[in-house]
């Protein structure tokens, strides 16, 4: 009868909740599609009653986690995601009520030109076009670096008039509501070459990402030219890579490499970068390793990243027993091993991959030598 009575209690209560019929009346806010980094309160005026506001305590998180706040109308930066926030609000008997409200971030991304380029002539036209999420919002175009050309951009339509010089000017797609509130957010920006292509292409210099993947360039380097798609090519010797491979042995093995031969295509820069067949390869004789028993030296390596960050690829190694290594036990691998290994990256946003040890030879195990003191 007791567990009876308190479920029924609960039921109750919850319902009444539901109803907005009981003590509590809460007012979590409108759910809003806002610009991601702007600032904006949560909660009703007031957040909840009929009651004076102070007479309640409130406790907001969301989901996904990571905030929390005590406050009846707590500000918040919004976030690049889509976010539930939850108020749940405490009377002075200690009834307890919950609602929630949905924030919805703006997102405009990837400018693409029709055509890519355009000759300086000072009439040809290319229209530029962008995704928005949520689909339908309105954008407002400019040039935001215009580099001293004269070309010109339909602050509605998008399209883009050629200066009557060479040039390579920076066009801004922002949300109205972000424009209207003059706020440096909800915004992509690309390039489009006025000109010839290959003479728009930047020098490069520093790291470059390709997804997970980084590689710094030990001296700057020219691109080679455009095919006129917007993607500057480039290909160089100058780079120092960083190598992770997981997979089999407990610890990740990372591996730093010098002379790494690189080519690939991009456009853009920063957060805005699209890249396109990355190739890199590399042969020498890396410093000796272990892996596990095993030591060796990296003598090989042909990778290549899809345009989503995929790695694909392998890492040959050969063996260089310089010394016996303990298999536990009395036992341990000894000098004279010999042959090759393999590490193949399974083809994903990741550095996981598997090895392949088929090519290992003359395999020696060993008991080690026992030392017996006679007194």
């Amino acid at each position: 009868m007791r567990a009876y009575f308190k479920l029924s209690t609960v039921l109750f209560f919850l319902l009444i909740c539901m109803q907005n019929t009981f003590a509590i009346d809460i007012n979590p806010g409108e759910n809003r599609t806002e610009c991601p980094g702007t600032k904006v309160r949560l909660g009703g005026s007031p957040t909840a009653g009929p009651d004076s506001p102070d007479k309640y305590t409130y406790q907001w998180h969301s989901v996904p986690g990571g905030f929390s706040s005590s406050e009846s109308n707590p500000e918040i930066t919004v976030p690049d995601v889509k976010t539930v926030y939850v108020v749940r609000v405490t009377d002075a008997d200690g009834f307890t009520c919950q609602e929630s409200v949905t924030i919805t971030p703006v997102l405009v991304k990837g400018i693409k030109f029709n055509p890519s380029t355009l000759p300086a002539d000072g009439k040809s036209t290319s229209l530029a076009t962008v995704t928005t999420e949520p689909s339908g919002r309105t954008i407002v175009w400019s040039i935001s670096e215009a580099s001293g050309s004269d070309a010109t951009i339909g602050e509605s339509n998008g399209r883009v008039k050629a200066s009557t010089e060479p040039a390579t000017i920076k066009v801004r797609a922002q949300d109205k509501q972000a424009a209207d509130n003059k706020t440096e957010t909800c915004y992509s920006e690309e390039n489009i070459c006025i000109g010839d292509p290959e003479e728009c292409c930047p020098d490069l210099d520093g790291e470059i990402k390709f997804g997970l993947l980084r590689i710094h360039l030990t001296e700057s380097i020219q691109s080679s030219g455009s095919a006129g798609d917007g993607y500057c090519s480039y290909s160089t010797n100058k780079v120092r890579l960083h190598l992770d491979m997981k997979g089999f042995f407990h610890t990740p093995v990372s591996i730093d490499l010098d002379g790494v031969r690189a080519s690939w295509k991009q456009k853009g820069s920063g957060a805005e970068m699209s890249f396109k067949e990355v190739s890199l390869e590399w042969s020498g004789k890396a410093p000796t390793r272990q892996f596990g028993p095993i030591m060796a030296n990296l003598t090989g390596m042909k990778l290549t990243v899809t345009s989503d960050g995929a790695i694909s690829g392998e890492t040959k190694f050969t063996i260089n027993q310089v010394e016996a290594v303990s298999l536990g036990g009395i036992a341990e691998l000894a000098k004279g091993t010999s042959g090759e290994f393999v590490y193949r990256y399974t083809s994903s946003k990741s550095f996981e991959g598997e090895y392949d040890f088929g090519g290992v030879k003359n395999v020696i195990i060993q008991l080690k030598k026992e030392h017996v003191c006679y007194c």
